[in-house]
């Protein structure tokens, strides 16, 4: 409900909460509106491996595909962290079966 929302907010602008990526995705359940893409940016540099894990896996689904694409492209390329390495390369993954799944649906 929406009297959650400034709780978690403020758990998702924490950095030093393990719930912060957690945080923006109920965030933006609640509300759509909210624009959290930026925030899930930001944690994927995120001291906390959890944050860095959880914020990539939900770019796909709170952020525009072709921005997503080029910044998880860009974050792969320095990052150094084999698990978060993991992480993006299955994020670039859901976004091209989604591109691809919306070609077949625009083109049958």
């Amino acid at each position: 409900s929406r009297e959650a929302l400034p709780p978690l907010r403020r758990r998702m602008m924490d950095d030093n909460s393990p719930e912060a990526a957690f945080a923006a995705a109920a965030v933006a359940k609640i509300d759509p509106s909210a624009n959290v893409g930026t925030r899930f940016y930001e944690l994927m540099r995120n001291k906390l491996p959890v944050n860095r894990w959880t914020a990539t896996q939900y770019i796909p689904d709170y952020v525009d595909p072709e921005v997503a694409e080029k910044r998880l492209v860009a974050r792969y390329e320095v990052e150094d962290d084999p698990t978060t390495c993991s992480m993006i390369a299955w994020s670039l993954n859901k976004l091209g079966e989604r591109h691809a799944t919306n070609m077949f649906i625009r083109n049958p």
